[in-house]
């Protein structure tokens, strides 16, 4: 075990505990305290907090907060509701990593981190910042999850039972970053089709920008009876009435991110392409489960980042 608790507790004032640096995982503490009604006003089981640190190889001391985050930040707002001072119990770890294992430990516990804080602490903790409003809405685990499993199936991602989320958005930090460039909006973004652009990224890079730049902004083109495939895909959806999901929870059958998937992937194979249909009957047919299995097996063959993606989330 990379840590272990210091015998001796500390005592330090608000101020002082302010001034430890946030633990780099720390997810928005601002959304946390605005729903954390028990923390307007002061109660003896908020005096406890837990610090950690480590000594790096040059022997400089570095502290990061444990816990306690959103009671600083509420104290530092709120003066006259922040104690004469708090109890420390202090960690000494042996990286930063351990530093960032200890986190998880005590925020599960504590605050019943859900996936929303661990993207937001993911985005943290890797230096990623999004203007979209997909992305900056943080509800992507389960695109991340899905893309990944469709990929590789659950090799490296699952720990005890848990899924790690913070690898997961480093896995796909080149894709989101292509994503974020065309600022996606979350009503044609939602998790099927964010998931699908996530795989045509992950195998073809900045080239299949174009596709989802005119499915976001609805540039389809129709005449004389025929469509493009952006508008295909947009009519195909509507016609099989395939309701993306807005959330993790949904039933095997028709609307769910697999069948999304299936319709996104051959529309965006077929414009890349400069193929037309006519603007009636099936339009086009989505992936069977054969095809799609291909195409993601290629699309492992061609990744650009294998080697990186590989230190992250090993597979092989």
């Amino acid at each position: 075990m990379g840590y272990r608790l210091i015998e001796e507790r500390q005592r330090m004032t608000p101020q002082e505990w302010e001034e430890v640096p946030d633990n780099p995982r720390q997810r928005d503490t601002e959304r946390h305290l605005h729903a954390a009604r028990y923390l307007r006003k002061f109660d003896e089981s908020q005096r406890l907090v837990n610090m950690g640190y480590f000594i790096d190889d040059g022997g400089t001391r570095h502290d990061y907060k444990l816990d306690g985050h959103t009671r600083s930040l509420a104290w530092k707002q709120n003066p006259e509701i922040a104690p004469d001072h708090v109890k420390v119990d202090v960690w000494h770890c042996d990286t930063i990593e351990d530093v960032k294992i200890l986190y998880k430990r005590f925020d599960f516990s504590k605050a019943a981190e859900g996936s929303i804080d661990q993207v937001a602490g993911a985005y943290r903790e890797f230096g990623l910042e999004f203007e979209s409003e997909v992305l900056r809405s943080l509800k992507i685990s389960a695109a991340l999850i899905t893309a990944f499993r469709m990929l590789h199936g659950s090799k490296g991602i699952a720990r005890k039972g848990e899924i790690d989320t913070y690898a997961l958005v480093r896995y796909w930090a080149p894709e989101l970053m292509l994503i974020d460039s065309f600022k996606p909006t979350r009503s044609k973004f939602r998790i099927g089709v964010l998931t699908a652009a996530l795989l045509t990224f992950y195998r073809y890079g900045e080239k299949a920008s174009d596709f989802w730049t005119a499915h976001n902004l609805s540039l389809g083109e129709m005449g004389n009876g025929e469509m493009d495939m952006v508008q295909a895909l947009h009519e195909k959806m509507n016609v099989e009435k395939m309701q993306d999901v807005s959330g993790p929870r949904q039933k095997w059958g028709e609307g769910t991110i697999y069948n999304v998937v299936c319709v996104c992937l051959p529309a965006y194979e077929k414009y890349q392409k400069g193929q037309r249909v006519k603007a009636r009957g099936k339009l086009f047919n989505p992936y069977t489960i054969s095809q799609l299995n291909n195409w993601l097996a290629e699309a492992v063959i061609y990744d650009r980042h294998k080697e990186e993606r590989n230190s992250i989330v090993p597979i092989e």
